[in-house]
């Protein structure tokens, strides 16, 4: 069997991706997988960390206003459903499962377009904007929350909660993973993230309320994400070697490690915590 997973831009699309395609491989060892994503993403990267083959396809992300750079999205669009209808040609998928995000929608027509199956999984408990639109092209809807179901045609739906990595069903002792993480293995630890991409006001926040926190038998780690690390940094003399600054952590291993989760409220994010 052959199957084509897609989903990008944050983490909260890719890590579902990746868990699937980790269980599909539970099921059949023979299966042939291929993620298609953007060219400028994370999500090349997981997946290659991963062991899923990777394509990329020209995508930018749509936003609610109008814009030259929504038009410059649309045009990017309209370039990745040629490019998506090459590569699905030449791996000819069975089904091609999406997890949201603007790559998916080209991945997903032009699948369409060549009479191929689709299946689409939302994470949110009210929908996104890509995968409403998605519904429509797509045989099967599978959702995480009943509540969901209400936004899709219910002939489609199919409710199977939400993927998450195998690595939290086999987590250490927090001594093991602080140890790991080259954390004080006795200190009360806070992990701080704010999403794949991180959260500017979040670490804003945490910055300036680390003079209240540190008691000194307290430490912080804080995933501040890519484009926010330059300005983390600016603060690092000020926070002190109780307080570790990461443009990206082992996420699994972090929660581990934490007595503490301070984070932002997306769906991957509570669903790996709890």
């Amino acid at each position: 069997m052959k199957v084509v997973i897609t989903g990008g831009g944050t983490g909260g699309h890719i890590y579902p991706a990746l868990s699937i395609a980790q269980a599909l491989r539970d099921i059949d060892h023979y299966i042939e997988l291929l993620f298609i994503g953007s060219s400028h993403g994370p999500e090349g990267e997981l997946a290659r960390e991963a062991g899923v083959p990777f394509k990329a396809i020209p995508s930018l992300p749509l936003t609610r206003a109008l814009s030259l750079r929504n038009a410059r999205s649309l045009a990017m669009l309209a370039a990745g459903i040629p490019r998506a209808r090459r590569i699905l040609r030449e791996f000819a998928p069975d089904v091609a499962i999406g997890t949201g995000g603007y790559t998916t929608a080209a991945v997903l027509i032009a699948q369409r377009s060549l009479g191929g199956k689709i299946v689409i999984h939302e994470q949110n408990a009210v929908p996104g904007r890509t995968n409403r639109f998605l519904s429509i092209i797509a045989d099967r809807v599978c959702v995480t929350f009943n509540s969901s179901a209400d936004y899709f045609s219910a002939k489609k739906v199919v409710v199977t909660g939400m993927p998450i990595r195998q690595e939290f069903a086999a987590l250490p002792e927090k001594i093991e993973a602080r140890s790991r993480l080259g954390l004080k293995v006795d200190a009360f630890t806070i992990l701080v993230i704010g999403g794949s991409q991180g959260a500017r006001r979040l670490n804003e926040l945490m910055f300036y309320a680390w003079p209240m926190l540190n008691d000194g038998a307290t430490q912080v780690i804080h995933q501040v994400g890519d484009r926010n690390i330059e300005q983390a940094r600016s603060f690092a003399g000020e926070l002190g070697p109780l307080y570790r600054v990461e443009s990206y952590v082992d996420t699994p291993l972090a929660m581990a490690a934490a007595d503490l989760v301070v984070c932002r409220s997306g769906a991957s994010t509570l669903a790996e915590i709890t």
